[in-house]
C-alpha cells in the first residue's frame, strides 16, 4: 500500500501536470499520472524505508528467523576457561529475542528440533495457567521470551507478526507527511531544472546565472534532504538488526 496519493501530492504540493514537463514537452494528465504514482511516489517512499531499514511502514506481515543457542551452553568467559576441568555448563530457561521492526501483534512462534527438515511446531502464548512464550512491547521495541528451546541449530525458530503503524496511528501520519515533503522537494528541484534549461535556450544570460545547472550539484535523483533525515532517525531500526 502506498503511502500517499498523486491527490495528496497534488493538494500538498500545488503542482500538476501543467507545471512538469517530459522532454522538452509540458507533461499530459495520462503522463503526470504515470510519473507519480510509478516513479515519484514508489522511488521516495523505498528511499525512506531503506534509510529507516524497515520493509514498510503500513501494516504488513512480517517473518523473521532466528538461532537457537540450546538449552544448555558453556560459560563462555576468562575465569571459567581457567578452571581445572574447563567451562562449566549453564542451563538456559528461557530466551529473549527482539524483532526489528514495530510490532502490532504477534502472530505466531514456531520452533523445529532438526533445522535440515521442514517441520515446524507452533509454540503456545502464555495464557492464565500456561504456555510456552509471551512479548512485551516497549518504547517501540518488542521483545518475545520463549521457555520451550529447540536444540542448538540455525533459523530454527520462526517469529510471525504483524509489523508497521495502523493507518490512523500519529505515527504513520507523520510518516505520510515527512514523505510529501521530501516529494515536494525533489518536485521543486526538478522544476528549477527545467526552469533553467529553458532560459539557457533563450539566452536570458542574466536569469541564466542564478541557477546554472553545470556549477551546482544536480539533484534530479531522488535524494532525502538532511533537516528530513534527523526527523526519520527516530524511526530508525538499523541497530536492532540481528542475524540469523
Amino acid at each position: 500500500m502506498a503511502y500517499v496519493s498523486i491527490l495528496d501530492v497534488e493538494a500538498f504540493t500545488g503542482f500538476g501536470a501543467e507545471d512538469m514537463k517530459q522532454g522538452s514537452l509540458t507533461m499530459t494528465a495520462s503522463q503526470w499520472e504515470d510519473y507519480c504514482t510509478n516513479d515519484l511516489i514508489p522511488r521516495v517512499e523505498q528511499l525512506v524505508n531503506r534509510y529507516c531499514g524497515v520493509a514498510s511502514f503500513d501494516e504488513h506481515t512480517k517473518i523473521e528467523y532466528r538461532s537457537s543457542p540450546g538449552d544448555i551452553d558453556y560459560m563462555d568467559n576468562y575465569m571459567s576457561w581457567m578452571t581445572p576441568g574447563g567451562p562449566g555448563l549453564v542451563t538456559h530457561e528461557e530466551i529473549e529475542f527482539m524483532l526489528t521492526e514495530p510490532c502490532i501483534s504477534v502472530a505466531s512462534v514456531a520452533i523445529k528440533d532438526n533445522q535440515w527438515a521442514e517441520s515446524w511446531e507452533n509454540l503456545t502464548e502464555v495464557s492464565a495457567t500456561q504456555g510456552d512464550w509471551f512479548s512485551v512491547t516497549q518504547d517501540e521495541i518488542t521483545r518475545i521470551y520463549m521457555r520451550k528451546i529447540p536444540p542448538r541449530g540455525k533459523g530454527n525458530i520462526r517469529f510471525t507478526y504483524q509489523a508497521g503503524y495502523p493507518a490512523d496511528s500519529p505515527e504513520f501520519r507523520e510518516i505520510q507527511l515527512i514523505v510529501l515533503r521530501i516529494i515536494r522537494i525533489n518536485l521543486e528541484e526538478k522544476l528549477k531544472f527545467q526552469q533553467a534549461g529553458t532560459v539557457r535556450n533563450v539566452g536570458v544570460r542574466d536569469y541564466m546565472e542564478m541557477y546554472d545547472i553545470n556549477k551546482q550539484g544536480h539533484k534530479d535523483v531522488y535524494y532525502i534532504p538532511e533537516d528530513i533525515c534527523r526527523e526519520l532517525n527516530k524511526y530508525r531500526r538499523l541497530m536492532l538488526s540481528q542475524g540469523v
